[in-house]
């Protein structure tokens, strides 16, 4: 009696394998998807606890944001309000994976001033796995005190060496000549519609100024330091296509990309433009109502010596 060896076909593996390959290509995009918008959940989350953070801050601080005196990593915003926060991971962005020994060469001969990533320097002073994510609004050029502070000089120790105690860690810094020092939440005149901190790719001390909020391969002309390049390598540092950004009364929400060169000059290029990123430059301006189209903010700023 002849025995019946059951096997497929060449053809009906094709055909197993061909269908695979279909699904495959339908679900991947549809897992990408979700990954990147738990992702971006995860960063609002963030950022609406820091807000609450800088708040309750202010409260207990003569109703007044937080003020940088220090250079680098000990000068960051969010250093100041840290014993407001339940953790320190909240300070991470999820979408942005930049560590700080892929920065320490890179970064140590910056033209924008040397930073000190090595394990124990200035600037990665207690061996942090990735560098922090989310800047403070101190204005779209960087504390051009259209923002949430303003120029202070510092007459009594300006570029003093101080050492400076980071959870158990003493980290040597420079006392600031000018000191950025934060307004008081009543000089806001529109606090729902002013932005406090957000997504960003900058580097201790973190802003939101249209520089950092430049994602990686910007096609506009712009062209990074190398220190700069580094820092936006690993990741674009937006969530989901988007900016998570608290606002001064505590809200929170998601704003798409904007890539629309401004007339705001990048100053290391002269011939390139950053992009506004954000829907409504209005958002940077403590002094902005909703009425007076101050500096005319919504073509750029262009009133802004630019």
């Amino acid at each position: 009696m002849r025995s019946l060896n059951k096997a497929f076909t060449l053809i009906e593996l094709l055909v197993v394998i061909a269908i695979i390959a279909i699904l495959a290509a339908i679900l991947f995009p549809v897992f990408a998807q979700a990954k990147a918008a738990a992702k971006k959940t995860a960063s609002l989350s963030n950022v609406k606890q820091l807000a609450l953070s800088h708040m309750m801050y202010a409260g207990d601080y003569d109703d007044t944001f937080a003020s940088s005196w220090a250079k680098g990593f000990a000068g960051d915003f969010s250093f100041f309000v840290q014993p407001y926060m339940k953790s320190l991971q909240i300070l991470t962005n999820p979408d942005r994976t930049v560590s700080p020994a892929s920065l320490a060469n890179p970064c140590a001969n910056d033209p924008w001033g040397g930073w000190f990533f090595t394990p124990g320097g200035r600037d990665n002073p207690t061996n942090l796995p990735l560098i922090w994510g989310y800047g403070f609004n101190n204005g779209p050029g960087y504390n051009d005190d259209l923002g949430l502070t303003r120029d202070v000089a510092n007459n009594s120790n300006p570029n003093q060496q101080i050492t400076v105690n980071i959870n158990g860690v003493n980290v040597v810094t420079n006392v600031r000549a000018t000191v950025e020092g934060g307004i008081s939440f009543t000089r806001v005149n529109s606090p729902a519609t002013t932005l406090m901190l957000g997504s960003t790719n900058g580097l201790p001390l973190m802003a939101l100024d249209f520089d950092d909020l430049r994602p990686a391969g910007y096609p506009s002309g712009v062209v990074d330091t190398p220190c700069e390049a580094a820092a936006r390598a690993h990741g674009p540092g937006i969530d989901a296509g988007g900016y998570c950004m608290a606002y001064c009364d505590g809200h929170a929400k998601w704003l798409k990309y904007n890539p629309t060169p401004s007339r705001f000059m990048n100053s290391s290029n002269g011939s390139a433009y950053d992009p506004l990123a954000i829907p409504d430059v209005c958002q940077y301006l403590s002094d902005y109502d909703g009425s007076t189209d101050l500096y005319t903010c919504k073509e750029g700023f262009s009133n802004f010596g630019i």
